[in-house]
């Protein structure tokens, strides 16, 4: 029986090269305190990154689309359709049309008979048009924000709006 013995003594220890451990039968005998120069492959060549991998470059900030700058105000509206008829809340106007908030949508592309009163400076203004709703959105808890554009606006009307819009 063969006895074998254990020590925690890790001063005869020798380093091993990558090289030395596959050629057994090569010369071991140099000091652990002898720096080995190892062979180390090159960093593997990776290929570019695809197109799913790459980064995402954040999106543009869009321009404003609108022909004329719109204002935000609070107002009322009352739209009108055929049979149908809806309350809002006025959002914004501009000269070519306006926002609201509706508890139920419009379809987009209804040409609506509309009747606004605009809250300005202690003032109520109010003008009447004919407008196309030109979008429909839910919005998160509100209702539904209806874009709509005036199809044909009296004098009248139009001079209301743009007091409004001017004013500071």
């Amino acid at each position: 029986m063969e006895t074998i013995e254990v020590t925690n003594d890790v001063s005869a220890v020798e380093a091993v090269t990558p090289d030395q451990a596959a050629h057994p039968q090569a010369d071991n005998t140099q000091s652990h305190n002898e720096s080995t120069p190892v062979d180390t492959p090159a960093p593997a060549q990776t290929a570019p990154p695809s197109e799913a991998e790459k980064p995402k470059k954040p999106a543009p900030l869009l321009k404003e689309s609108r022909a004329v700058p719109r204002k935000l105000f609070s107002g009322r509206a009352k739209v009108a359709h055929d049979k149908f008829s809806w309350s809002g809340r006025v959002l914004d106007l501009s000269l070519h049309g306006f926002s609201a908030i509706f508890d139920d949508p419009i379809r987009v592309g209804t040409s609506c008979s509309v009747s606004c009163d605009i809250f300005s400076a202690g003032i109520t203004h109010h003008f009447v048009s004919s407008a196309l709703a030109i979008q429909s959105v839910l919005v998160s808890g509100k209702g539904f924000r209806v874009g709509f554009q005036f199809q044909r606006l009296s004098d009248s009307s139009r001079e209301v709006i743009q007091q409004l819009v001017k004013a500071p």
